[in-house]
C-alpha cells in the first residue's frame, strides 16, 4: 500500500507514478523541473470506494555528477482515502485520516524532500549503483485526509545498467512511516524493476512492476504494472504518458498520467 520512498522512484527516482523515466536528458544539466496529474481508482483492499489524483511539482537539482537533490511539491484530491507515498509517488492508498473520513477534499499535500548519491559509477560489466534518501514532512491537512500529519522517512539503494539500447533498473528501500493518532501504520519495504529502450534518439517505451508490504493491518500488499512512453520534443524537454494496473488488492485496479519534464 501505501508509503515507499524511493524509486528514483527512483527516477530513478521517478516525477510521477513509479520508477525512473527521464533523467538521460543531454548533460550538462544543473536543473530539471516535472510537472504532471496522476489519477487512480480503486477499492485498494479495503472495500472503500477511493479516488485519488495526485498533481506534483518537482525540482531536481544536479548538484554533482553523481548528486541529485530533489523537492517534491504535491496538490491532492481526494475522495475516501489518504495516499502514502515514496518520493512523493503515490504507492497506495487508505481510509482517510482526520476529521473527513468520508467525502473529498483538494489542497497542498505532504511535500518531500530528498537525495540520490551514485556511489559506483556504471561499467561495461557492472551497473551504477545508488543510494537514496528521503524525508515527508506534515504540511497537508491531515483532518481533510490530504496527509497523516506526521513526519515520514526511509531509504534504500537503486542500479541501472544499459545494454545497448535498453536500459534495466530497480530498486529495494524501507519506509518508516509517523505514528497519527487513531491508527497504526506499518512500516513498510518497497521494491521495483523496470526494463526501457530507447528505439530512436527521441522515443523510449518502458514497462515497470512495483511492490509495497501492507502499510495497515487490514489493507492488502500493493503490486503495480505500468507502461509508459517518453518522448523528447528537444533535447531539453519531454513528455511522459503511462497507464497502470493493480495485480493484487492493494492496488489501484486502474490509474494513469502523463508529465512534462523541462531540463535546464
Amino acid at each position: 500500500m501505501p508509503r515507499l520512498l524511493g524509486l528514483c522512484l527512483v527516477a530513478i527516482l521517478l516525477g510521477a507514478p513509479v520508477l525512473l523515466h527521464a533523467e538521460e536528458a543531454e548533460k550538462p544539466v544543473k536543473f530539471s523541473f516535472h510537472s504532471g496529474v496522476y489519477a487512480s481508482y480503486g477499492d485498494y483492499g479495503v472495500n472503500a470506494h477511493i479516488t485519488y489524483v495526485y498533481l506534483p511539482l518537482t525540482l531536481k537539482y544536479y548538484a554533482t555528477p553523481r548528486l541529485t537533490l530533489n523537492l517534491i511539491v504535491p496538490f491532492l484530491y481526494q475522495k475516501n482515502g489518504t495516499a502514502a507515498t515514496v518520493e512523493g509517488v503515490p504507492v497506495g492508498v487508505f481510509p482517510g485520516i482526520g476529521a473527513v473520513r468520508r467525502g473529498s477534499s483538494f489542497g497542498l499535500g505532504d511535500v518531500t524532500a530528498s537525495a540520490n548519491y551514485i556511489f559506483i559509477e556504471e561499467k561495461p560489466n557492472f551497473p551504477a549503483l545508488s543510494v537514496y534518501g528521503a524525508v515527508k514532512f506534515p504540511t497537508g491537512d491531515r483532518d481533510r485526509a490530504l496527509g497523516t500529519g506526521e513526519f515520514d522517512g526511509g531509504g534504500g539503494l537503486a542500479l541501472r545498467k544499459y545494454f545497448g539500447r535498453n536500459l534495466v533498473y530497480g530498486y529495494a528501500g524501507y519506509t518508516v512511516l509517523g505514528e497519527p493518532p487513531g491508527v497504526d501504520l506499518n512500516n513498510f519495504f518497497s521494491s521495483g524493476v523496470g526494463i526501457a529502450r530507447w528505439v530512436t534518439p527521441r522515443f523510449k517505451p518502458y514497462l515497470e512492476f512495483n511492490f509495497a508490504t501492507r502499510v495497515t493491518e487490514v489493507s492488502k500488499e500493493y503490486l503495480s504494472a505500468t507502461l509508459g512512453f517518453e518522448y523528447f520534443f528537444t533535447k531539453k524537454i519531454s513528455g511522459t504518458v503511462y497507464a497502470q494496473k493493480g495485480i493484487i488488492a492493494g492496488a489501484p485496479d486502474y490509474a494513469g498520467g502523463t508529465t512534462l519534464n523541462f531540463y535546464f
